[in-house]
């Protein structure tokens, strides 16, 4: 049935909006808040890491206020009543979180946003359990086999996050492997590190080999002559394994489209504020993408904030420089001459309107992209062989060759424990001390990947000496990004403690800088120093001190690789001990966690649970067992090799110190404390509200951290992902979906939610036994005559996807969609189809038997094409306009209540803006008004 179209012909709810609409906007003058939050755990996050140490020092709010995306009021119940805040003439929404646990938004301390959409929507999952399903390597060459089968020869065929120490045949695949995948595909898998991917023959004997010749164990390049590290030869021949940067950089896949990058974002969008993260973390960025990302918050498909952190000069960084208004003073390849301008943005300012090239960005919205430390990645990966270890390195060497570590090369010298394989770092030492020197001279902070022991170690005396040449810097902030091998006396020298330096510097080996034991570094300049002069020159630590420089660690490495590290890589002396969270905390040395997403899934709940409990997939607490700094404990050195003392500090936090770590820290690394990281008036109002308090569950199920359920995450005051605790409408946010067909554009989607009790009056009837889920009504532009992929959230029930219908709804009557995902070449022209994914593999349409979980979020997608007579209801060319229902036959999801009640302060994120019966009466009156409206405007048309 078609809708009518004349023109003063309006819906019960179309009327509804229009009064409410024009009648029930509160005037600016009278409206004291957006949104008033209440009847929870609302932790502020405002105490100090040292009030942190004690979980009863943990500052709370009874309730917390809102007004134009912004934070208006944190205090206690009744001086939010006394100041008017359940006033319903002066608040638009007042939510009551039923019990609920409410947070500042995650903030992730280093990730590669959008990187794990990249798996989730164009490559193949190669994880191993628990994060995928490959077991061997044929499991492995089996999965990218069905990818190569469904395209065409001589296309792409891009596997991600594999890992050797997982697989049953504990190493790496080879070209032959990947042979059996194709002969007429470019196939690559890449590590699950990101630092080295294996490549098939087709890559080889086309890409590859036409730009270099093998001369013994080394690939050299024709136009240069010069060897490249870390492509790896046996025989004569290369096996495909290419390790680190400057061996991956010999081939490139084909970029995505512009309209699959901004699927990319928009996934990155909805993962990340699935987990909560308001904030997410782009840890290498080059800023030519900056008008992309403009572009996807103008469209509103990005819908949380990004940090950006641009590539320092030692990755070519100098494009940044030039993006970012640097004065290159005529010599665009010597970036060491450089400096930032008077229209140079600092670290921490907002980038949403900054114009990065012919784009116009001013109507944007503010804070969205943000500006993060420089960026640059020193060594490689621990569980790669390619972090860089101090002396005897590796616990475990297996078949491989000692190298030397900064060549990567074979080493007769090299101790029996590897040290490094090829690629070892992605520059020299003198390179990191120039590059420090350089941005610390400018006052812009950087943030450097160090893994290994000694890339942390040479990180440290690189800043030091940066300092000392410098000393007029102040809280700079520089991050150890993952330091997982950190020393103890890394952390001491990073808050200026330089007491016990001398006396336990037989706990290490290869020290520098301050902590040098004999002999000399050299500064940028040439200048030797001794430690006791560089110690003086640094005011005996105050300088370094007044730094305030950050660690952000990779926490979930205990977690993900712990049993590994303890039995392969790092042993149990200095696995028990990596990623030190506790002697930051001791030692107040400002720390954060990150998941590095995409080498593991974004989930600051995981990163809390890790930092809490320290346990591995296999039940391994890698941590040592004293409260005392000084207490140690003997390990074997190396697999196999002769015992010494290890510290045996607990590295364990309390969750409020965890919590710390994922949000009021990170934005503090950031330079953007200002704006996030915890609830306080006059910050943006961004927001995670949890099924169950992490406190809580720290106490009871530690191991049951990451299970917590995201209830809602909140931006700007704007619900971005979940819903509502008092909400009655299960489903969430809706956009343009994934997956359009080639050429078809979806924009300018506009949607709202229609109450039930609206869409009952104004809609035709579903079915008997029934039960509505959630109400959309939207309209979108599409590319003419085509079919366009929209998408929702909605919360699972316990009942199967065939207990499900979606319904075009007609004023009088409803047409109900076709479940199943249309074959690919149908994409752009099919209609009236619909189908649901689980969140986590959005291109997998569920069968009709599978079960949703109760209050686990689903999505669900569906077809319309542009003009369908059933479908559409607007005749426009390009726009399409339809009423939609999801509903079930099952039972209604009930979004984790606990059976909190209300604590009478008012309720309303649902059609009302309060719930007192003078509101009712209004709302009745209103209701009536409206059929006389529209009984009016029929007879005028009659």
């Amino acid at each position: 049935m078609k809708t009518r179209s004349k023109k003063y012909v309006l819906s019960f709810s179309a009327v509804m909006a229009l009064i409410l609409g024009g009648g029930m906007q509160l005037h600016a003058a009278d409206r004291l808040a957006d949104t008033v939050y209440h009847n929870g755990k609302i932790y502020t996050v405002t105490e100090t890491m040292e009030e942190a140490k004690d979980v009863k020092n943990a500052k709370k709010a009874d309730v917390v206020a809102t007004l134009d995306g912004k934070i208006v009021f944190v205090g206690s119940k009744a001086e939010a009543r006394a100041k008017g805040y359940f006033d319903d003439a002066k608040v638009r929404k007042i939510v009551d979180l039923r019990g609920k646990t409410m947070l500042p938004g995650f903030v992730d301390g280093h990730g590669h946003f959008p990187g794990e959409s990249t798996m989730d929507l164009f490559t193949v999952n190669l994880n191993c359990p628990p994060l995928g399903p490959v077991e061997t390597i044929a499991d492995l060459v089996e999965l990218l086999k069905v990818k190569a089968e469904s395209i065409s020869p001589d296309g792409w065929v891009k596997g991600s996050n594999y890992d050797d120490s997982m697989i049953a045949e504990k190493r790496h695949p080879n070209r032959d492997d990947l042979d059996n995948v194709s002969k007429q595909h470019y196939v690559v898998a890449t590590h699950s590190s990101g630092h080295m991917c294996a490549v098939n023959s087709y890559i080889i004997d086309n890409i590859i080999m036409p730009k270099g010749k093998i001369v013994g164990n080394e690939f050299i390049l024709n136009e240069t002559g010069k060897s490249v590290d870390g492509v790896e030869i046996k025989n004569g021949r290369l096996t495909g394994m290419l390790f680190e940067t400057n061996a991956m950089g010999l081939f490139s896949a084909p970029g995505l489209t512009k309209e699959q990058n901004l699927q990319l974002t928009a996934r990155g969008s909805q993962a990340y504020a699935a987990a909560g993260v308001t904030t997410a973390d782009q840890g290498a960025s080059v800023l030519t993408s900056l008008p992309a990302y403009q572009g996807s918050v103008g469209n509103k498909e990005l819908n949380i904030r990004v940090i950006f952190h641009p590539l320092t000069f030692a990755y070519n960084g100098i494009y940044n420089h030039t993006l970012l208004k640097w004065n290159t003073n005529g010599t665009p390849n010597d970036p060491l001459d450089d400096a930032p301008t008077a229209a140079s943005p600092k670290v921490g300012e907002d980038l949403t309107r900054f114009v990065a090239g012919q784009n116009d960005p001013s109507a944007l919205p503010e804070n969205y992209l943000l500006f993060g430390a420089w960026k640059q990645i020193y060594d490689g990966s621990n569980q790669g062989y390619t972090g860089y270890f101090k002396h005897p390195g590796y616990w475990d060497k297996g078949a491989n060759s000692g190298n030397d570590p900064v060549t990567g090369k074979p080493d007769p010298n090299a101790p029996d424990a590897l040290l490094g394989l090829t690629g070892t770092l992605n520059f020299s030492r003198e390179e990191l001390i120039s590059s420090m020197d350089f941005y610390t001279k400018h006052g812009q902070p950087v943030e450097t990947h160090t893994n290994g022991s000694w890339a942390a170690e040479d990180y440290m005396t690189a800043i030091e000496l940066a300092i000392a040449n410098h000393p007029e810097t102040k809280d700079i902030r520089h991050t150890f990004i993952h330091g997982q091998m950190e020393e103890r006396q890394i952390v001491e020298r990073s808050v200026g403690r330089y007491d016990s330096l001398d006396s336990t510097a037989n706990m290490y080996t290869d020290l520098s800088g301050t902590a040098r034991v004999e002999g000399v570094d050299m500064d940028a300049n040439g200048k030797a120093w001794t430690a006791s002069d560089l110690r003086a020159a640094l005011k005996n630590g105050q300088l370094i001190k007044d730094q305030n420089l950050v660690s952000s660690y990779f926490i979930n490495h205990t977690y993900f690789w712990g049993d590994r590290h303890l039995e392969i890589y790092m042993g149990p002396g200095r696995g028990k001990q990596q990623n030190p969270q506790g002697w930051a905390a001791a030692y107040g040395h400002h720390f954060t966690s990150h998941n590095d997403c995409p080498v593991t899934p974004v989930s600051g709940l995981r990163s809390i649970q890790s930092s809490v409990t320290r346990t591995s997939t296999g039940g391994q607490v890698l941590s040592g067992s004293s409260t005392d700094l000084e207490a140690t404990a003997m390990y074997p050195e190396t697999k196999g090799g002769a015992e010494r003392a290890f510290w045996d500090f607990d590295q364990r936090l309390n969750p409020i110190q965890a919590i710390h770590a994922v949000t009021s820290t990170p934005a503090y690394q950031n330079h953007i404390e200002r704006l996030i990281g915890s609830i306080e008036e006059g910050k943006l109002a961004d927001f995670v509200i949890l099924d169950k308090d992490p406190v809580d569950v720290a106490a009871e199920a530690p191991l049951t951290l990451a299970d917590i359920r995201v209830t809602a995450t909140i931006v700007g005051d704007g619900v971005v992902h979940g819903i509502l605790p008092d909400s009655d409408i299960m489903i969430g946010q809706m956009s343009a979906g994934y997956g359009q067909a080639d050429g078809v554009t979806v924009s300018n989607l506009q949607y709202n939610k229609i109450a039930h009790a609206d869409a009952e009056k104004s809609f035709g009837a579903i079915g008997k036994g029934e039960n509505r889920l959630g109400t959309l009504g939207f309209t979108a532009n599409v590319t003419e005559g085509k079919s366009g992929v929209f998408q929702f959230s909605f919360l699972g029930n316990g009942a199967t996807v065939a207990d499900f219908k979606l319904y075009k709804l007609h004023e009088a009557s409803t047409d109900i969609y076709t479940y199943g995902r249309p074959a690919p070449g149908e994409m752009d022209s099919a209609s009236g189809n619909w189908w649901i994914a689980d969140m986590a593999t959005p291109t997998v349409a569920l069968e009709t038997g599978d079960k949703l979980d109760m209050n686990k979020t689903y999505i669900a997608f569906f077809m319309i094409r542009d003009n369908d007579g059933t479908f559409d209801a607007d005749s426009t060319p390009g726009v399409i306009k339809d009423p939609v229902s999801l509903v079930t036959t099952g039972p209604m999801p009930d979004n984790g209540d606990n059976g909190a009640s209300s604590d009478d302060g008012g309720s309303s994120s649902g059609c009302t803006v309060g719930s007192t019966p003078s509101y009712d009466l209004l709302v009745m009156f209103l209701g009536l008004s409206a059929v006389a409206a529209i009984r009016v405007l029929r007879r005028r048309e009659d």
